[in-house]
C-alpha cells in the first residue's frame, strides 16, 4: 500500500525507530537489513537524511566505529544546514563516540543563535559531559576535545551576550573570549568591527586549527552582513586572502569560492565572476589528484555559471567531465564519488537536473564495484546528504536504486 504526505513520513519514522531501538537487543556487529519498502516517503529531504543516517548507523561498531560516527556526524551537520534542528539532535544523540558531543554542541550553537537559550543550555550540558570524559581518557587525542570546546565556547559567548553582556565584559580584550566570538558572528556590532578584525588576525595566526576553521566561518557571515559597506567588505576579503596561507590549498580555494557565492547572494555578479576567476587561477597553480581537481573545477564552473558567464562555465564543466573520463581508472573506485558528486552538484546549480541525476547515479554505481558494504554505505550517505543540501529531488530510478543498496548492506563490511 502506498502512503503519501505526512502519513507516509510518520510511518517511515516509526519503522526506523523500531529498527534503531531493536538493534539494542541484537548483536551490534550484525545490524539488521531494513526492507527498502519501509523507507518510502514523499517528503524528499527528510527522507534522504533519514536514509543517510540509517545507512550510517548500519555500519558495525567493531571495527568501523570511526567511519560509522563520522558518517553519522555528517548527517547531523546536514540536518542543521537544512534547518532541521530536531532531527539533528535526535541523530547526534545516537553517535557512539566523541562526535556525539560535537554534534550536540553544534545543535546548542544553532539553538543559541535562534534565541532558544534553555534548549541551548541543556544541550551544552550534554556536550560538556562528553568533553569531560575525553579529558579523563588518557588514550584520547587532544584535537577531538579542542573541536568540541571551540563550539561550546562560541555557544557560551552567544548565550552570554544574549542575556545581557555589557561593553565592559571584556569580550574583545580577552583573547580566549575573542577567539570564540570570532566564530559567534552575531556578537559583532558596528562599533566592534575593528576589534573583530584584530581578533580574526590573531586567530588566523594561532596553532588552534579548530578555532581557525570556525573563524573563517564567522568571517563569511560578517562578509555577508557588511557586503554593502564596500570598505569593510573589501577589508575582510583582503584579510582572508592575506591570512589563509597557513591553510591547505584546498581550503583556500573553498574559501574563495564561498566568498564568490556570498557575492551571488547580493546580486554582485561581477564580483562573483572575479572570485571564480581567482579560484580557477589558484587551482591551475598546483598539481592535484584528479578527483580533487575535478571537484574544485566543478564548483568553480557552477559559480561562473551563476555569475552569468554561461559559455565559460559550460567549457569548464565539460573539461571537468572529460578529466573524469580520462582519469577514472586512476581513481580508486571507492573515491570516485568524491569527483562525481561535485559534478552532480554543479549541474544542479546550472539547472540541468537530468545530468545531475546521471552523475549521482554513476557515483552510486561506482561504489557498488567494491564488494564490501562499508564503502557502499559511505557513498550512499554522501549522495543523500548532497542531494538534500542541494535540494535535488529523487528520480524514481535513483530512489529505488538507493533503497535497494540500503536493503542489501551487510557482511562483508
Amino acid at each position: 500500500m502506498k502512503t503519501t504526505g505526512t502519513t507516509g513520513l510518520r510511518i517511515f519514522i516509526a519503522l526506523v525507530s523500531i529498527v534503531v531501538l531493536g538493534t539494542k537487543c541484537q548483536d551490534e556487529n550484525a545490524p539488521p537489513k531494513v526492507p527498502y519498502t519501509a523507507i518510502h516517503s514523499d517528503a524528499h529531504e527528510p527522507c534522504m537524511l533519514d536514509l543517510a543516517f540509517d545507512a550510517a548507523a548500519a555500519m558495525p561498531k567493531n571495527p568501523h566505529i570511526k567511519n560509522k560516527a563520522r558518517a553519522q556526524s555528517s548527517v547531523v551537520d546536514a540536518c542543521l544546514k537544512t534547518k532541521d534542528a530536531a532531527r539533528a539532535l535526535q541523530f547526534a544523540m545516537q553517535i557512539p563516540n566523541w562526535r556525539k558531543g560535537l554534534g550536540v554542541a553544534s545543535y546548542a550553537y544553532y539553538c543559541a543563535q535562534k534565541g532558544q537559550e534553555k534548549e541551548a543550555a541543556r544541550a551544552l550540558e550534554i556536550s560538556r559531559t562528553t568533553l569531560k570524559a575525553l579529558a579523563n581518557d588518557g588514550n584520547e587525542q587532544e584535537w577531538r576535545g579542542k573541536k568540541i570546546a571551540a563550539v561550546i565556547g562560541a555557544t557560551e559567548e552567544v548565550l552570554a551576550f544574549g542575556v545581557g553582556a555589557t561593553e565592559d565584559s571584556g569580550l574583545w580584550t580577552n583573547p580566549r573570549k575573542a577567539k570564540f566570538a570570532a566564530f559567534a558572528d552575531g556578537l559583532v556590532k558596528d562599533e566592534d568591527f575593528d576589534q573583530f578584525a584584530k581578533s580574526l588576525r590573531t586567530t588566523f595566526e594561532s596553532e588552534d586549527f579548530a578555532a581557525v576553521e570556525l573563524a573563517f566561518e564567522s568571517c563569511l557571515s560578517v562578509f555577508h552582513r557588511y557586503y554593502q559597506d564596500h570598505k569593510r567588505r573589501d577589508f575582510l576579503e583582503h584579510v582572508v586572502k592575506k591570512s589563509y596561507s597557513r591553510l591547505p590549498l584546498t581550503k583556500r580555494v573553498d574559501l574563495v569560492i564561498s566568498l564568490g557565492e556570498a557575492a551571488l547572494d547580493h546580486k554582485d555578479f561581477s564580483a562573483a565572476a572575479r572570485l571564480a576567476g581567482y579560484a580557477f587561477e589558484l587551482v591551475a597553480q598546483a598539481k592535484w589528484r584528479p578527483r580533487d581537481e575535478i571537484a574544485l573545477n566543478a564548483r568553480i564552473a557552477a559559480l561562473t555559471f551563476q555569475a552569468g558567464d554561461t559559455d565559460t562555465a559550460r567549457d569548464e564543466i565539460t573539461a571537468a567531465c572529460d578529466l573524469y573520463k580520462t582519469s577514472r581508472l586512476r581513481i580508486v573506485s571507492v573515491f570516485r564519488g568524491q569527483a562525481l558528486r561535485p559534478l552532480a552538484e554543479a549541474f544542479v546549480k546550472m539547472n540541468d537536473t537530468k545530468q545531475a541525476l546521471y552523475f549521482y547515479s554513476q557515483a552510486l554505481d561506482e561504489a557498488l564495484i567494491n564488494p564490501n558494504s562499508r564503502p557502499r554505505a559511505q557513498e550512499l550517505v554522501a549522495i543523500c546528504i548532497s542531494m538534500a543540501t542541494h535540494h535535488c529531488r529523487w528520480s524514481d530510478e535513483l530512489k529505488e536504486k538507493a533503497l535497494r543498496v540500503r536493503s542489501e548492506l551487510g557482511a562483508p563490511w
